[in-house]
């Protein structure tokens, strides 16, 4: 319940832009074939920066956690006004376990972004670039991970503000579908889950990741 509450205050802004997004594409201007609606999709790769575990159902000295290569999966949808800018709201998936922990930490973003590229007809290449603000579902998963005296076993999940930025290339085939590859920057803030009915026994600090997509765009 407290994680759902906190989704419902702090998201509410996403809704808000998806709104205005819908209503700025109904204002009666033409199209053309670089402005409209588009879903992109995207996966790959997420290397993510070691964390540090601050508290372990108490003190843990400044231990900091490594975690594995990892998957990310995301779709997102928006609006392009012109050949240079567009707004999109974006979810997805990112995973990786804990290199010397059995466990892992994942993330569903829920983000609000603004992007720029250069969509013209005479080159088939559309650089592109962005970033975007909003919440992270930040989920831990341990098996039997020990520490200060203490067994954790299961899972939590909680809400962060969450940030990030972007940029690649596509190749466009059609004035509807590209393909192409991009680098992503995602940062949350320090997050705390309950174990064993201890509010906050485990906190880490800001979570960085670094994630390497290939991605598919189609314009409506």
């Amino acid at each position: 319940m407290r994680v759902l509450k906190s989704i419902i205050r702090r998201c509410a802004f996403v809704a808000t832009g998806v709104a205005c997004v819908s209503l700025l594409a109904n204002t009666g201007f033409s199209q053309h074939p670089s402005q409209g609606f588009y879903i992109n999709a995207g996966a790959g790769v997420a290397l993510a920066d070691e964390v540090e575990l601050k508290n372990f159902f108490g003190p843990t000295g400044g231990t900091h956690l490594g975690l594995d290569t990892g998957a990310h999966f995301d779709f997102s949808g928006g609006y392009n006004f012109n050949p240079f800018v567009g707004v999109e709201a974006e979810t997805g998936w990112i995973y990786n376990s804990f290199r010397h922990v059995d466990g892992s930490l994942s993330h569903a973003p829920m983000m609000a972004n603004v992007v720029v590229r250069y969509d013209r007809p005479n080159c088939k290449l559309v650089p592109y670039a962005g970033a975007g603000i909003g919440g992270d579902i930040s989920i831990i998963s341990l098996d039997h991970a020990s520490g200060n005296g203490v067994i954790a076993d299961g899972s939590d999940a909680t809400f962060q503000f969450a940030w990030q930025a972007f940029a690649g290339v596509r190749y466009r085939f059609n004035p509807q579908m590209s393909f192409g590859a991009g680098y992503k920057y995602y940062s949350v803030d320090p997050a705390s889950w309950d174990f064993a009915d201890f509010n906050d026994s485990i906190r880490i600090g800001r979570a960085n990741i670094h994630s390497i997509l290939v991605e598919f765009n189609f314009k409506f």
